[in-house]
């Protein structure tokens, strides 16, 4: 299995590379924009049904940016808050949570906790799962994790 992102150390800082294989390439067909013209394609039917669908097409690659973005950010302020972990190893690790990286980055933290789900990433100190570098998942209504 690949990992999701390669954090590495180029000079004196830190790189995040995305691992863009499993993310899908989108574009859109100019044809479709040709049929939305009015005068192009007289059916309103079908006119408006490739209205919705390129909408939805547009949307689809809007989320997957987005997405992607949401990664590059979670990632970037691990590497900000840990350090002295990709320096030093495992001993190094600060207690850090969800909550608290949300805030930072203006996301909600069952954002972060999605982003984070799943993921790995390789690091100058192996591999590891994006949750490992957090104290505690978001806590439940009951107060439990989760």
């Amino acid at each position: 299995m690949e990992p999701d992102v390669c954090i590495k150390k180029r000079g004196d800082a830190y790189v995040i590379d995305l691992n863009e294989e499993d993310i899908p390439q989108l574009r859109l067909n100019g044809k479709f924009r040709w049929i939305v013209d009015r005068n192009r394609e007289p059916n309103k039917q079908i006119r408006n049904y490739v209205k919705e669908r390129y909408a939805s097409a547009l949307q689809l690659i809007k989320n997957i940016e987005q997405r992607k973005e949401t990664m590059l950010r979670v990632c970037d302020s691990i590497v900000r808050r840990q350090t002295d972990f990709f320096e030093h190893g495992i001993d190094h690790l600060k207690p850090m949570v969800i909550k608290e990286l949300a805030e930072e980055i203006g996301l909600h933290p069952s954002t972060v906790s999605h982003a984070v789900a799943n993921k790995y990433a390789h690091t100058p100190q192996g591999v590891f799962e994006l949750r490992y570098f957090f104290s505690q998942a978001v806590r439940g209504s009951s107060g439990s994790g989760g």
